[in-house]
């Protein structure tokens, strides 16, 4: 059956090339969307489908007229496939819409979750070329996504963990380094660029070793030593960071030899060491702004483990000295990100991200007016604009300027809600209704102050103030 689907599959390619090149730009995408139906890990068939949908739109990158229009139905539809983890529906759906504009962000990165998705389903099953192709597709359809929505944080870590799949851990580490650079204290992509330049190293090692040794140890029994602790290398390949060291007395002058093994010693926790080689890394590369931003982030790593030490020592033991040292290191810990900050910030002027981060910053030294613009700015990516419009209102309330922040706070509630953020939401609320309160706004104050109760009843007083504001005679 297989077999049968495979050669209709291929006939219908064929028709639909011959219809490419005469122009017939239907009839070929109907050819090439059978091929995709009946043999859907193909990759040629989708990339030939999306190349005749792109011809017959004359690459306009907005496909048919109002397309936004004509996709609003079958949107619908994707959500609710999603929803229920219908795979197999979504990637058809994606590809039903592809038909109307090819360059859709949200479509590919439908497509992409889809066959990421069918691809680990099909490892689980233990079809590895199965699970390739559709690994492969995914790929290709999250790289779309980022061209209509370039710093994507869903959609890069989505493509590294398929590069991850395929052992292409190069790219993997290019898409974490890329998320570092939005959001600097990211754990997960700090983590996993370690991880995987270390896995690469392996990788490496064990296929330079494979050139010149009849035995080679596999990769996991490399990493099993080093997990373990043990240092002492027999030969090529028995220890990583022995093979790292190696490297380096080979090519002392290659910054990469460094940069290497300090993702390794960062991953061993061996943090100084990191810092050595991160150093002379740093020299090598004449003062090259990402491997500074490397040791900057690990700089804030210690200096934040250290007042998560005091604090816990001030928590324990509650004497004036130590609250007090707690209080210092946190201080200077934060003067310390506003400094890193403010030149990441102007490094990556168009990283809206790194501008709310700062502006957060500077809200704690009650820099109001440095942090205001900032705020502004970061508002108007999508991404984040509900955490930047409420730190807007609570900007400009603190500079006396109540009507500015309720404005601020009032667009805020339909980007944040309770379920991804009640932390915020209930602060956002709580404020609005605090200053609607103060300019005798009675009515938004109630509808503030019972949007607040009915998620959290015992927050700090809004019952009083609210009791307080129905029992107000009615002018």
């Amino acid at each position: 059956m297989a077999m049968d689907k495979n050669k209709i599959a291929g006939d219908c390619w064929k028709r639909g090339s011959e219809a490419l090149g005469k122009a017939n730009w239907d009839y070929a995408i109907e050819m090439f969307r059978q091929a995709v139906r009946l043999v859907p890990d193909n990759k040629l068939y989708r990339e030939t489908l999306r190349g005749a949908a792109e011809k017959k739109y004359k690459n306009n990158g907005t496909g048919a007229r109002m397309a936004n229009a004509k996709l609003m139905g079958l949107r619908g539809k994707l959500k609710k496939a999603r929803m229920m983890k219908d795979w197999d529906s979504v990637d058809k759906l994606a590809e039903d819409g592809f038909a109307i504009n090819p360059w859709d962000g949200q479509l590919n990165q439908d497509l992409g979750d889809a066959c990421a998705a069918r691809a680990e389903a099909a490892t689980d099953a233990g079809n590895e070329s199965l699970a390739s192709g559709f690994q492969s597709i995914a790929i290709i359809a999250y790289q779309r996504a980022l061209e209509a929505t370039p710093g994507n944080r869903a959609l890069l870590r989505s493509l590294a963990l398929q590069y991850e799949a395929r052992q292409n851990y190069r790219q993997a580490i290019e898409c974490w380094e890329k998320i570092r650079r939005i959001d600097p204290h990211d754990a997960e992509s700090r983590s996993k660029c370690s991880q995987l330049a270390a896995q690469s190293t392996i990788n490496e090692a064990h296929f330079d070793d494979a050139q010149s040794t009849k035995d080679v140890m596999a990769d996991h029994e490399v990493a099993a030593r080093i997990n373990s602790g043990q240092q002492q290398a027999d030969g090529p390949g028995m220890s990583l960071e022995a093979d790292l060291k190696r490297a380096i007395r080979k090519e002392p002058e290659n910054k990469d030899n460094y940069l290497k093994i300090a993702d390794y010693y960062e991953r061993a926790g061996k943090l100084a060491e990191a810092v050595e080689m991160l150093n002379t890394a740093l020299k090598l590369s004449n003062n090259d702004a990402n491997i500074r931003e490397k040791l900057e982030d690990i700089e804030l790593s210690q200096a934040n483990k250290t007042v998560v030490q005091a604090k816990e020592l001030a928590n324990k033991e509650a004497t004036e000295e130590n609250t007090k040292r707690a209080r210092e290191l946190e201080t200077n810990f934060v003067k310390r990100e506003v400094q890193i900050l403010t030149q990441r910030e102007q490094r990556y002027p168009s990283d809206m991200r790194v501008k709310l981060e700062l502006a957060i910053r500077l809200m704690r030294f009650a820099k109001w007016q440095k942090a205001i613009p900032l705020l502004q700015k970061a508002a108007t990516d999508t991404r984040v604009r509900g955490e930047a419009l409420v730190r807007l209102g609570m900007c400009f309330n603190k500079d006396n300027k109540p009507q500015l922040a309720q404005h601020q706070l009032e667009q805020a509630i339909t980007e944040v809600d309770h379920e991804s953020n009640p932390k915020m939401y209930k602060e956002m609320l709580y404020l609005l209704g605090t200053i609607c309160e103060k300019s005798d706004e009675v009515d938004s104050a109630i509808k503030s102050y019972s949007m607040l109760l009915a998620v959290d009843y015992g927050y700090r007083d809004a019952v009083k103030r609210l009791e307080a504001l129905q029992s107000r005679p009615k002018r």
